[in-house]
């Protein structure tokens, strides 16, 4: 029929009638015209005022000043003691704010990326006695790292492999502590978040990633191979945070209306309760949270 649409491949495929119908034997092929694909979503930084997008010098003190301010901190002075260390300074005082609370609880610790071993002595150090720590990494000389008897243990696979981080869970975890230092690769990044998260943190447990200044330059390092960064990723999980939101009005929410009753939600929802992020770091608390609640008082 005349103008009847179809889809196809999400696409809303349109018969366009020629003017003149030819003999049936000499048809062309019918025309058709796709609809037009949606509008890109607007980039948000595009609604900042013009002075917070202005363009300005950001220099760097000398190096005695740059190290004086960023590595005052405990973490940071433990790290200049031990050899073969290599991390941006400013991630020091992100884990003095983030790790502080479990220090001397003698926390269980997964680091994905062993290297040289120097993050193994830091945490062992950092800490203190009774601090149980696993490092994983591909490369199979970073085996040598293990020190069993002091809490250090070492296992040798790969982080974007589900089956071996849930071998690594099952034997050792859960953690309260699991650092994302491995390739930088976002496919490995979200494959272990995806293989741990859930299953490899303990309640109230810390998943934190770093050096994801990689999501900027990774198209050219080849670090980047997937559509989207991890930001990107972790974006989308606060979106899903608040997923309830999206299919429920205010009233759903009363505490005389949800009392006693339950709402749908993907799983990640109910199981990060706080999205943290600084400069190339990203840090997920898993904590298993009540649905949102409102109460109004008369």
């Amino acid at each position: 029929m005349a103008g009847a649409a179809m889809k196809l491949f999400g696409w809303e495929i349109r018969r366009v009638p020629a003017e003149a119908a030819p003999p049936p034997e000499a048809a062309p092929p019918p025309q058709v015209e796709a609809a037009p694909a949606p509008p890109a979503a607007p980039d948000a930084t595009s609604f900042l005022s013009p002075d917070l997008l202005r363009r300005e010098a950001w220099a760097w003190p000398t190096a005695a000043e740059i190290r004086r301010q960023l590595l005052g901190q405990d973490a940071g002075r433990l790290w200049l003691t031990i050899p073969h260390g290599h991390k941006w300074l400013s991630y020091f005082e992100v884990y003095e704010k983030v790790f502080a609370p479990l220090r001397g609880r003698a926390p269980r610790i997964l680091e994905i990326g062993v290297d040289r071993g120097g993050s193994l002595d830091l945490w062992t150090r950092y800490f203190g006695p009774g601090t149980w720590i696993v490092g994983v990494d591909i490369n199979p000389d970073c085996a040598r790292f293990a020190r069993p008897d002091q809490g250090v243990h070492v296992r040798i696979g790969s982080q974007a492999d589900p089956a071996f981080l849930g071998a690594v869970v099952r034997e050792l975890g859960p953690f309260d502590l699991i650092i994302d230092d491995g390739s930088h690769v976002t496919s490995h990044q979200i494959a272990s978040f995806n293989a741990l998260f859930d299953a490899g943190l303990a309640e109230g447990g810390l998943y934190f990633v770093e050096d994801l200044e990689t999501s900027y330059w990774g198209h050219r390092t080849g670090q980047l191979d997937t559509p989207v960064t991890f930001l990107d990723f972790a974006k989308g999980i606060v979106d899903l945070m608040h997923d309830p939101y999206r299919h429920l009005d205010y009233p759903a929410f009363r505490i005389e209306v949800a009392e006693g009753t339950a709402i749908d939600a993907p799983r990640i929802a109910r199981i990060v309760d706080e999205v943290r992020i600084f400069d190339s770091v990203v840090v997920f608390t898993r904590r298993t949270r009540m649905p949102p609640v409102v109460e109004y008082l008369e």
